[in-house]
């Protein structure tokens, strides 16, 4: 706008040209708000497509996530928690007297459990550790039950938390037995009911290579949670209910039981069973573990079972002799491969998706370019710069794209709930980008081939 002039002849000031402008921007934003009540209806179609686009972009990559964590735990599971343990093993050492026994297997336990993690955890079913025999004797004694008159085997444990996990049914817990006579043990109810012994009875075990032990039957107890992870141990085994043994060569069966000592018992396990075992069974929460992070759990296993840190409970736990095993490696290995087998077949349906939301972008742009070609001839013809209606395409598709596909990103991610949230955001940003561009690539294309096929001017003649 010009300021007032002065009249030559007079001097007198009067108004001079005035010239309105509309401030910038305003009328890119006018001409936008123009366009979408000129075509109501095109722009609700619009905002429709984009939103299931972007919808099922956002939900494809976290139900493909998912789907892949639920096979991996499934195929965990089935492999049963002591395959998806860690199990640590050492020999019990003869020379501590009987009430440091107990407490090395906590010290041991505590250590063990503290260096679990951190991209894995422990079940809250809890660990299973005690001490074992490690052979089974013969029993001796009136009413056993004897198929194909071949004397029942009893093997002898010891299981620090077994109060928590059973109860009594007859007598009591087992206490004393450190020196000589015979050892007070427990056993399951459905056990001494298999192979026929009592509360109260006094056995005598049988060995070929050392003297006659007896064990004396002091509770029967029966356990709160059969079908509970503490009892699916191998070190258990037997223990619940008496194992009917079959030789198929020579026609005989047997039975073979299990029962409990107490804490004072731990220390004549090596003479029942030639030598005595320390174990820990720590078991995996497999419900937790993701497939993505699959390789830094594996590598943080092969590290507790052989590596630094299996070298670092070593000297914390001061058992040089300790031995830490575990499958987890070679089941995340077959987990693996069993996705890398499938991974082809997982990939159709993403790219069968992109395909089609890539085609039906471009033919909404094709039909739109062709319906409004007309009316970006006309703004070129007036002045307009093929830039300038770049950006006003732009402008108008950002107002349709932009709401639709960001209401779609956060119902997808509300819906299908997944540890990952960048694959699906990756997604949502690729096909709204797509949307976005599809219509304004088209209109350059147009507008560039009608710049290119203007006629040139000929010369005037002289």
């Amino acid at each position: 706008m010009t300021g007032p002039t002065t009249d030559p002849r007079t001097g007198a000031r009067g108004p001079g040209l005035i010239r309105k402008t509309r401030p910038r921007g305003r009328g890119g934003a006018g001409w936008v708000r123009t366009r979408l009540r000129a075509a109501p209806l095109a722009t609700l179609l619009s905002a429709v497509l984009v939103f299931v686009s972007v919808l099922l972009a956002t939900a494809l990559p976290r139900t493909l996530d998912r789907g892949a964590d639920r096979a991996l735990r499934a195929y965990l599971a089935e492999q049963g928690p002591e395959r998806t343990s860690l199990t640590a093993t050492a020999p019990t050492w003869p020379s501590r007297s009987d009430g440091d026994l107990p407490a090395s297997l906590d010290h041991v336990l505590a250590a063990l459990t503290a260096a679990v993690g951190p991209g894995y955890r422990l079940a809250d079913s809890g660990p299973v550790y005690g001490v074992r025999a490690k052979d089974a004797r013969p029993l001796n004694g009136p009413g056993l039950a004897r198929p194909s008159d071949i004397a029942p085997n009893l093997g002898l444990l010891h299981l620090p938390q077994i109060a928590s996990h059973s109860r009594l049914v007859e007598g009591r817990w087992p206490s004393g037995g450190a020196g000589e006579g015979p050892v007070p043990v427990v056993l399951a109810k459905s056990t001494a009911d298999s192979i026929g012994v009592k509360t109260g009875s006094v056995l005598e075990g049988l060995s070929g290579i050392a003297p006659p032990m007896g064990i004396e039957v002091v509770g029967l107890f029966a356990p709160a949670d059969p079908a509970g992870v503490y009892w699916s141990d191998s070190a258990t085994a037997c223990l619940l209910q008496a194992c009917l043994k079959w030789d198929k060569k020579h026609e005989k069966s047997w039975w073979d039981a299990a029962a409990l000592v107490g804490p004072e018992g731990i220390g004549r396990l090596a003479g029942w069973g030639t030598r005595a075992t320390d174990f820990w069974r720590l078991p995996v929460d497999t419900g937790v573990l993701r497939t993505d992070r699959l390789p830094e759990v594996s590598g943080q296993i092969a590290s507790y079972v052989a590596g630094p840190t299996a070298s670092r409970l070593v000297t914390e736990t001061g058992r040089t002799d300790i031995l830490i095993t575990s499958e987890l490696p070679k089941l995340f290995a077959a987990a693996e491969a069993r996705r890398q087998a499938a991974a082809p077949l997982a990939a159709i349906g993403p790219a069968g998706v992109g395909g089609v939301a890539l085609v039906v972008f471009c033919l909404a742009a094709g039909l739109t370019g062709d319906r409004r070609e007309a009316e970006l001839a006309l703004l070129l013809a007036r002045g307009g710069s093929r830039a300038g209606v770049l950006r006003r395409l732009l402008g108008e598709g950002a107002v349709t794209v932009l709401p639709a596909a960001v209401l779609a990103a956060a119902l997808g991610v509300l819906l299908l709930p997944a540890p990952r949230l960048a694959p699906g955001l990756l997604a949502a940003g690729a096909v709204a980008l797509a949307a976005l561009l599809a219509f304004p690539v088209r209109a350059f294309v147009l507008l560039s081939a009608r710049r290119a096929a203007a006629p040139r001017r000929r010369p005037p003649r002289g």
